[in-house]
């Protein structure tokens, strides 16, 4: 058996074809900002993975998704660190709505059906720092939830199509469910992203499309 055969072969059959894609591409062209490894992994059906198959999407078990994890790291690092960052997110909505019972599976349809990517709002990248202890703040105004800060370094800023994101409420509570926001359409350059109402930077684009994501009356 050659060295990473299983996790290639758990690859195989949940995103067929996506590994010889991967594999065909130079590596530099797999890693670098902006290249095709993300769409050929949206195209293949990967952000539906951890979505369970009761919400249209793949339903792989932990130790399966750690498997094509590997797999996928050994072709493309960068596209292993931003999936990983999506597939967090999602297992997030999938636990929120054991829980609650409540609307997420709509989310969970939607990220498996059209192959939306989830970025990741919550950890701060602060040693210590509690992922439920944002420096995002949020307050009503009026029907609109307005937020405002920012996290960085934040994967998937300048691919993302839905963010989920832990918020600290005006009146000193937390919101620590995912808070799914959809980004404005993107502009020209791959790097911002801003709308009349909303800032969307991501600074310091990397190939793993991590920057700084940045909240300036969102809602």
């Amino acid at each position: 058996m050659n060295f990473l055969e299983p996790e290639r072969a758990v690859l195989d059959r949940f995103l067929p074809g996506l590994d010889k894609r991967l594999a065909a591409l130079p590596q530099p062209e797999r890693e670098r900002p902006g290249g095709p490894a993300l769409p050929l992994f949206k195209a293949a059906g990967g952000p539906a993975l951890l979505v369970p198959a009761e919400h249209q999407g793949l339903g792989i078990s932990a130790e399966d998704a750690v498997s094509l994890q590997r797999a996928v790291g050994a072709r493309s690092p960068s596209l292993a660190v931003a999936t990983t960052m999506h597939h967090l997110s999602v297992a997030g909505l999938v636990q929120a709505y054991e829980v609650a019972q409540g609307m997420e599976w709509m989310l969970l349809e939607a990220v498996a059906d059209q192959r939306l990517l989830v970025a990741s709002g919550f950890a701060e990248g602060r040693p210590g720092q509690s992922i439920l202890d944002s420096s995002i703040k949020a307050h009503q105004d009026g029907d609109d939830v307005v937020l405002n800060g920012a996290k960085k370094p934040c994967s998937l800023s300048a691919s993302m199509d839905l963010l989920s994101v832990s918020v600290a409420l005006d009146d000193g509570r937390a919101r620590s469910s995912p808070w799914p926001w959809s980004p404005p359409p993107p502009p020209a350059s791959p790097c911002t992203r801003s709308g009349a109402a909303s800032s969307w930077p991501a600074r310091r684009a990397t190939r793993s499309g991590c920057g700084t994501s940045a909240y300036r009356r969102i809602w």
